[in-house]
């Protein structure tokens, strides 16, 4: 699919040169972790790991445009390599806001460097009640608990966590991505990797921990108690530019088709998908950039991107034929990420968004 709109800044062409260095298939990556930190390591060196935080920092400061183009572009190539990195953006994000001060330089300078790689884990504080909490303690802070999702084992070193305390405010720290105990008798276990349907090469795994004592000094900071459900609701289309970074990469399979077999209904169809992509992009960059902008109508555009994601990718499928249904074609592995991205983030609001958009 031609790109209907490029980045304004040099961040694009580094991208391109840094994808081009990975030895990797696509297919690869999204089964492979070993293949995937490779690329991760090589996004690393070409400082683009750190793009959200400010320069002062070490990082590249990007705006919400160029942002949205390297996420879209990523994507494009591969949902899980998008995926993954976009944890240690989020990380490196949290980090540039941190309370910490002394964390937060020492850190950042090693993100921004490609030297450290940091993954996340929080999205268990949507649930109604968060399965890991935090007590004060001497010197810091008891965890202990469950964090049912955390990606990145064998890729990222550590990850930012995040766990309730007692008055339901939210501690941010740092935890290791090994199994680990602590003399004080403090546990950390890492199940294997979970089965997953797609980008099981993320090495997603489930955390255990037990009276897991974490320093003041590797606290990043204390969020209200509605933090999460604020940030979700403030970052209603963050996701959508990997939603239609993975609706392009359908289409591109599209397009290769009908140029092998120059079909009328190929031709129609890829027609019709891509206006329909570049008019649901264009509207969600306006509705980003409105302050005003409803907030029901950003639910809609969401779940009209995640639709359009599965649309695409099950169009990969149909011209790709009983090749599709081999688990390393390119229209399998986009038709999986449609999957996660479907899923990624999702609140209430989004689950009620995209079934009523399907069913419209």
């Amino acid at each position: 699919m031609a790109k209907s709109l490029t980045s304004s800044s040099s961040v694009l062409a580094t991208l391109e040169t840094a994808l081009a260095e990975i030895p990797s298939t696509p297919e690869k990556l999204e089964q492979d972790p070993s293949a995937l930190s490779q690329a991760i390591q090589i996004l690393g060196r070409h400082k683009l790991l750190a793009l959200r935080v400010p320069q002062r920092y070490g990082g590249r400061e990007l705006g919400d445009l160029d942002w949205f183009c390297y996420q879209e572009a990523i994507a494009h190539y591969s949902g899980t390599l998008a995926f993954v990195q976009t944890q240690q953006q989020t990380a490196a994000a949290f980090l540039a806001g941190a309370e910490n001060t002394t964390l937060k330089q020492d850190y950042l300078a090693q993100i921004s460097q490609g030297t450290l790689t940091l993954g996340v884990g929080f999205a268990h504080l949507r649930r109604k009640t968060p399965p890991l909490s935090a007590v004060p303690t001497e010197g810091g802070y008891l965890l202990t608990g469950q964090i049912p999702w955390l990606t990145g084992v064998n890729i990222f070193t550590q990850a930012i966590i995040a766990a309730t305390l007692p008055d339901a405010t939210i501690l941010l720290t740092i935890i290791p991505l090994q199994t680990s105990s602590q003399p004080t008798g403090g546990t950390l276990t890492l199940s294997p990797p979970l089965a997953l349907a797609a980008m099981s090469g993320s090495h997603t795994v489930q955390a255990d921990l037990v009276q897991w004592f974490t320093p003041h000094r590797e606290v990043i900071s204390h969020k209200a108690a509605n933090w999460l459900a604020q940030k979700d609701q403030q970052g209603i289309l963050n996701p959508t530019p990997l939603i239609l970074g993975c609706a392009q990469a359908g289409l591109s399979i599209l397009e290769q088709a009908h140029h092998q077999q120059n079909s009328h209904i190929l031709h129609s169809a890829l027609q019709k998908l891509t206006h329909t992509v570049i008019e649901c992009r264009q509207t969600i960059l306006e509705a980003q950039q409105s302050p005003h902008y409803p907030l029901q109508e950003k639910y809609k555009l969401r779940a009209r991107a995640i639709h359009l994601a599965t649309r695409c990718a099950h169009a990969a499928v149909i011209v790709s034929r009983g090749a599709a249904n081999l688990s390393n074609h390119p229209a399998q592995r986009i038709y999986r990420e449609a999957l996660v991205f479907t899923v990624t983030g999702q609140t209430t609001a989004v689950l009620e968004a995209t079934l009523q958009e399907l069913v419209e």
